[in-house]
């Protein structure tokens, strides 16, 4: 049984590593029972993922207080001295501590995480956002008085004479109905945008390490009101770790675009770019590469901390 995930430990460094720690029993019981393997050596102990190769956790065993730890991203107990104690599952004894993570639930389903997480959802959720602002706002304000109101109910269920508006009130009339005609096509605008750049798209995170966890998603098939449901999506490929895109061609080529482009763009600033190739931003939608990058933050160590990419796949289309 491996207990680093693919692709990650061509010498075998990690694993000889992790065998000669004291937190290997522990490391051992999640692969079986929960599919977890290690990344890399953290900074303290050894990074997990799950097998999309999302990370989900830092084991490691405290040789002060002789006790297993478990570090979570996705659970916090209600109380403790701080984030990190919040985070931090113990026990001395291997079996009580796959108990408690069992009983609390500590590790969500690979499932859950990609479709329902905010951690992860919340990458997708911005970027269908960034695309539809770009395009412009199709809301339609409220334009209408009681009194303009009152005009229209009296014309369309009293009967009344339409050539009884003042012609002040027409023009008033003409105007509000040729913008929301004009919030309706943008409406369309927004959601060809939206068809256009998710159906399929490439939704990539790359870590400070340089390592790559890659899926193709799809915009979510309509709902049972018929409406498109925006922020939902389909896997349409499996989330996979990786160390290089050498297996993903169109996805290499648009982020060494995105490179060129940023060094070009950037470069009178000083910015710092993950897995050789992405910028580090809070977020931001490059419409000229048709891209959006947006942050993650969960301790701001460089286990847990990731940029999102999301562009589409025109391969799949």
């Amino acid at each position: 049984m491996n207990y680093v995930y693919e692709g990650l430990d061509p010498t075998g460094e990690i694993e000889a590593k992790l065998l000669a720690d004291k937190a290997f029993p522990l490391v051992r019981e999640l692969r079986f029972k929960y599919n977890l393997q290690a990344v890399a050596e953290g900074q303290q102990g050894f990074i997990l993922c799950n097998g999309t190769g999302i990370n989900v956790a830092r084991v490691y065993y405290d040789q002060g207080e002789e006790q297993f730890c478990y570090y979570s991203t996705f659970y916090q107990k209600d109380r403790g001295s701080d984030s990190a104690d919040r985070r931090t599952l113990r026990s001395k004894k291997l079996s009580l501590l796959m108990a408690n993570i069992k009983k609390n639930g500590v590790i969500p389903t690979e499932e859950f995480i990609l479709l329902q997480h905010n951690c992860i959802t919340n990458h997708y959720r911005y970027a269908v956002q960034e695309v539809i602002d770009a395009v412009g706002s199709s809301k339609k304000n409220q334009a209408l008085s009681a009194e303009d109101g009152q005009a229209l109910l009296e014309i369309v269920l009293d009967g009344k004479d339409s050539n009884s508006l003042a012609g002040e009130m027409k023009n008033k009339f003409k105007q509000i109905l040729d913008n929301y005609h004009e919030k309706d096509n943008i409406k369309v605008k927004q959601d060809e945008a939206v068809n256009k750049f998710f159906n399929p798209c490439y939704m990539v995170s790359v870590d400070k390490r340089g390592q790559f966890v890659v899926g193709i998603v799809k915009q979510h098939n309509k709902s049972k009101t018929g409406e498109n449901e925006l922020n939902k999506y389909n896997i349409v490929k499996p989330f996979k770790r990786v160390t290089n895109l050498e297996d993903y061609p169109e996805l290499l080529s648009c982020m060494t675009m995105l490179k060129v482009y940023s060094e070009e763009k950037f470069k009178n600033e000083e910015v710092e770019y993950y897995g050789g190739f992405v910028p580090k931003f809070n977020g931001k939608y490059i419409a000229d590469l048709d891209m959006v990058i947006s942050s993650d933050y969960i301790d701001g160590s460089i286990d847990f901390t990731s940029l999102w990419v999301l562009t589409p796949c025109l391969s799949q289309s």
